[in-house]
């Protein structure tokens, strides 16, 4: 294979699936001494690779525009020598083939990837019992990385050091002495939610003098879990909505902990090392296998039933996160 000094990281996808992808760079930076690292992302992942101190630079297919002759004009002009389809996108995959970007590595397994991979993968995701980050990494044996590392690994290699600063206004709110926990009730539909009463019993589980709680979430997840506020311990801070990605990870990385279900703040809180409590169903593709939190200090707690179903007891969780 040529030489490769530039390699770019597509993945145009969701918050937590980009954090899981970090790994990638910190692999291909061990591997690779002195490669540039370009990740091709959305606008809303732009705080999250912002962090990663492996990454060189940023694009969005946003900015690009979904129109394969416009995407292949910014490919020409970025001119990787390598593009890792992370995740593929229909469009990029289209023009990278059409920029003729010399190293293209990704799923041969899609119809539209037909040919116009370079070096094709046909490893099953969805039967896999690999880690998405794992997964991730078999993509760059291509490029002469080992494919074979631990989560421990994995997890040092995110490189999540480049925090930005909490708001100031939040960092007032956050008392001296006390522990400072977040609940994120919601996940966008992209995960099975916990109950809306769990959460409230958990909220009781926690309260105490020594606990400082912090609910958060989009506005419009807060307006849903608003309906049940009045089960929530008054000390509950509702902080749906204020923040902006940017600042909300400046928060996480305030306090000590934080409860989700499989979603982006749960990625976000491990990745800065914080206790980060993931809640799973035991379900195929959707289990903690596949998309569990990566840090030295996340923990994850399955459904004690099959299927599309969280019955995990608040008292389970609440000892999860106070270890």
């Amino acid at each position: 294979m040529r030489k490769v000094d530039h390699v770019l990281l597509s993945r145009p996808d969701a918050i937590g699936d980009m954090v899981l992808t970090l790994p990638m760079a910190g692999a291909l930076k061990a591997a690779l001494p002195g490669v540039r690292i370009t990740v091709l992302g959305r606008n809303y992942t732009r705080a999250i690779v912002g962090c990663c101190e492996h990454v060189d630079d940023f694009v969005s297919l946003d900015d690009w525009g979904d129109e394969v002759d416009a995407v292949t004009g910014h490919l020409r002009t970025l001119a990787p020598d390598a593009i890792v389809h992370a995740l593929p996108h229909k469009t990029v995959v289209k023009a990278a083939h059409k920029a003729r970007i010399p190293v293209r590595i990704g799923t041969g397994r899609r119809l539209y990837s037909l040919g116009r991979m370079t070096h094709p993968s046909f490893q099953t995701r969805k039967r896999s019992d690999l880690h998405e980050a794992q997964l991730g990494l078999k993509l760059l044996e291509k490029l002469g990385v080992n494919g074979a590392a631990s989560l421990k690994q994995l997890a040092a290699w995110t490189g999540f050091t480049r925090v930005p600063a909490c708001p100031q206004w939040a960092l007032d709110l956050l008392e001296p002495g006390k522990a400072h926990y977040i609940l994120h009730p919601g996940s966008r539909g992209s995960a099975v939610d916990w109950a809306s009463q769990h959460w409230a019993q958990l909220a009781e589980a926690l309260a105490g003098e020594d606990v400082q709680l912090f609910a958060s979430g989009t506005a419009t997840e807060g307006e849903g879990f608003r309906a049940a506020l009045d089960a929530y311990p008054k000390a509950l801070h509702d902080l749906s909505g204020k923040f902006s990605l940017q600042e909300f990870i400046g928060f996480i990385g305030a306090c000590d902990g934080l409860v989700a279900c499989s979603t982006g703040p749960l990625h976000i809180a491990a990745a800065l090392g914080k206790k980060a409590v993931g809640l799973y169903p035991i379900v195929r593709p959707m289990h903690a296998g596949r998309w569990g939190p990566l840090g030295p200090h996340a923990t994850v707690l399955t459904s004690h039933s099959p299927g599309l179903t969280l019955d995990i007891p608040a008292a389970e969780v609440a000892a999860a996160l106070k270890e």
